[in-house]
């Protein structure tokens, strides 16, 4: 961050910022290598983000729109394992038989399912779905649950749909959710059917936390978000970065 020099993102994090970060063992992955033209040119400072990836042995995400031939080769190459910006079959599939794996994505502004779903039957091992930017109110409607059930409008196995939606990512990411095996944690969401795939219930860790419609997770308390942005505010007014200056700011 920024993705590239040409951007103003307010802040930058920088490589020895991400190996602090992914040394934080709730950090699973480095997301999302948007600078392409700085892996493909060799960027020091690029690599060296890549770099603490490896070290600390977790998935790098991608973001190649367009990328193909030699150049995917070289980016794959360097360590980055996935692409969500894919917009035509011929582009997915030239990421997938060079190793990549490829997020479906259908957001409130770039919908690639369309053009990438034929792609599942085949590829069901090396496929996940996203949404990468969905607004809220698309999100009261549904979510990965929406792309299953349009995939098995179109014929496809159920159990490789749900391999696409609940294995994969699980797997890649070594995400801490259950897989409805022995000793795993009880993480389950009960749908009405393995159609429309309509959300009835959902567990985390054996706990419902959605009934019939119902969050059942507490809210953010106030006081907790007053607390996050006078904290903000704080760093700001010193200058301070809350990564590189977290032993000055508990003296505060």
């Amino acid at each position: 961050m920024p993705a590239t020099n040409f951007e103003s993102a307010g802040a930058t994090i920088d490589s020895e910022a991400i190996k602090t970060l992914l040394q934080n063992p709730d950090i699973k992955y480095l997301a999302e290598m948007m600078n392409y033209p700085g892996v493909l040119f060799e960027d020091e400072e690029v690599l060296k983000k890549i770099a603490w990836a490896k070290h600390y042995k977790k998935p790098v995400d991608g973001h190649a729109p367009g990328v193909m031939g030699d150049d995917i080769s070289k980016y794959i190459d360097a360590g980055i394992s996935t692409d969500h910006e894919c917009f035509t079959h011929d582009e997915a599939l030239d990421k997938l038989q060079k190793g990549m794996k490829i997020l479906i994505r259908e957001g409130s502004a770039a919908k690639n399912f369309d053009a990438l779903i034929g792609l599942l039957p085949e590829h069901f091992l090396n496929i996940m779905f996203c949404s990468d930017d969905k607004h809220p109110d698309d999100l009261m409607l549904g979510h990965i649950n929406q792309l299953c059930a349009r995939a098995i409008s179109k014929g496809i196995d159920v159990f490789k749909v749900l391999q696409a939606a609940c294995v994969n990512p699980v797997k890649h990411y070594g995400l801490d959710v259950g897989l409805l095996q022995v000793g795993d944690a009880a993480d389950v969401i009960v749908v009405e059917d393995l159609k429309d795939f309509k959300t009835l219930k959902t567990y985390i860790n054996g706990e419902l936390v959605f009934n019939n419609g119902t969050s059942l997770i507490a809210p953010v308390v106030l006081k907790t978000l007053i607390t996050l942005i006078v904290k903000r505010k704080l760093f700001q007014i010193l200058g301070l970065s809350p990564l590189q200056h977290k032993s000055r700011l508990s003296k505060l």
